[in-house]
């Protein structure tokens, strides 16, 4: 009986440990959502309207880089091969 006493305190412990180390990640886990929650609520909100004129900004930039390049050098000018 004393043998099977110390076999089922020594199971106790070692699932009192396990649940010790998932409390543990678990309030990790929770500690992490929170300081991103925190994250975002502090970040400033960007509009629908503001990414379209930062997208077209972008777009008209590459079209006139494009039509830059294309006038220092006309289709005709053009060689293939370095």
């Amino acid at each position: 009986a004393q043998a099977a006493w110390q076999r089922l305190e020594q199971r106790m412990d070692q699932e009192f440990d396990d649940l010790g180390r998932q409390l543990h990640a678990i309030a990790t886990l929770v500690e992490q959502a929170n300081a991103n929650a925190e994250a975002a609520a502090n970040r400033p909100v960007v509009t629908g309207e503001q990414i379209r004129t930062a997208a077209t900004s972008v777009k008209d930039t590459v079209l006139r880089a494009r039509r830059s390049r294309r006038d220092r050098n006309p289709p005709a000018n053009r060689q293939l091969g370095p």
